[in-house]
This record gives structure tokens, C-alpha cells and sequence, in this order.
């Protein structure tokens, strides 16, 4: 009875898992479908500040009631993170530049790319040991992205 007790709540977290995962990509698409829409016609630095804006004011609300903002706020390293702030700033801005001249589903390819080439560049630079099932998966991925690519034209 236990067992089946332990089996039925696990599937109840991986179907919540999946559900979860399912909406937040039905969520990204459909920013990244609106994003495509706007930039049209806004400049994409202010885009990327708007949308900036409303996520701090999201997340410092957010921290604020379910945390403690002032530990939140605390680092060690206040450098690197304005760092990892700018280079976010500056992807997200690329991104949406790049839904002015290009496809959803050829901006969404060149996306899934970066990864696939951080794992291939890790080997050689990084001197890192790539199992033969992750050179595969990235074998695939690029064909993916082919296959993405071939088809939005």
C-alpha cells in the first residue's frame, strides 16, 4: 500500500512536472510571438527596457514578500553580476533585433544552437570529457536545427 502510495504521488509530480513545463514554453513562445509583433515598430532598446522594468518591479515584489530583500540583494562579487546583468541586457537585445529581420522559428534555431556549441567548444578549450551519448545528442541537435532552418523558408 505504501508503494502504490509513493508510485501515485510520484506521478502526480512528474505530470505536474510536465504540465509545468508545457505552459512555460506555450508562455515563452507566445512572448516571443508578441516581441516579434512590437519590435516592428518600437525601437528594441526601449522594448528591452520595458520589459526589463516590469520584471524588477516582478521580482523585487516577489523577494519582498517571500524572502528577505536585503539578503537577496547581498553579494560578494557586485562586478560580476552588473557583468551578467549587461551581458543578459545585451543578449535579449540582440534576440529581439534579430525578430525584426528574421522568422520565429529561425531565431528560436539559432538560439537552440548556442548550447550545442558551448558542449563541442568544451571538449577542445575546456579540456573537458564528452561521453559518446553527448557528442550524439549534439550530432542531433544540429540536425534539429537544420531541419528548423530548411523548413522556415
Amino acid at each position: 500500500m505504501i508503494n502504490n502510495l509513493l508510485l501515485h504521488s510520484s506521478q502526480q509530480g512528474v505530470s505536474k512536472g510536465v504540465m509545468l513545463c508545457l505552459g512555460s514554453m506555450f508562455i515563452f513562445a507566445l512572448q516571443d510571438s508578441i516581441t516579434k509583433v512590437l519590435v516592428q515598430n518600437m525601437a528594441v532598446a526601449q522594448f528591452v527596457m520595458i520589459r526589463y522594468w516590469v520584471f524588477a518591479v516582478f521580482a523585487i515584489v516577489w523577494v519582498a514578500y517571500f524572502s528577505n530583500l536585503k539578503q537577496a540583494l547581498k553579494t560578494s562579487s557586485v562586478g560580476l553580476q552588473i557583468l551578467r546583468s549587461l551581458l543578459s541586457i545585451a543578449e535579449i537585445a540582440i534576440f529581439n533585433l534579430s525578430l525584426r529581420y528574421l522568422g520565429l522559428a529561425e531565431a528560436h534555431a539559432l538560439l537552440a544552437v548556442f548550447p550545442l556549441i558551448a558542449v563541442a567548444l568544451a571538449a577542445p578549450l575546456l579540456k573537458e570529457t564528452i561521453g559518446w551519448h553527448r557528442w550524439l545528442a549534439v550530432l542531433i541537435g544540429f540536425i534539429g536545427t537544420l531541419v528548423i532552418r530548411n523548413r522556415s523558408f
